[in-house]
């Protein structure tokens, strides 16, 4: 078992303010609020995809909620 460092459920739960285990093509689903481009390349490339065990990450952008 990875350390908790290297752990991507871990990893996963500090970056996101949303998460799930999916049925389907994903392992695992996460919703990470950054502020702007900068911090959200601080967040996938830095943490998420260097985490060891993280095999592929995608990115999906959602430019506004429907229910507001």
């Amino acid at each position: 078992m990875p350390s908790e460092h290297q752990n991507p459920i871990t990893t996963a739960q500090r970056a996101s303010t949303e998460f799930w285990h999916p049925t389907g093509e994903f392992d695992v689903m996460l919703l990470v609020r950054a502020q702007d481009n900068n911090a959200l390349r601080r967040i996938v490339p830095d943490q998420l995809q260097n985490t060891p065990s993280v095999l592929s990450t995608k990115t999906f952008l959602i430019f506004e909620d429907a229910e507001n």
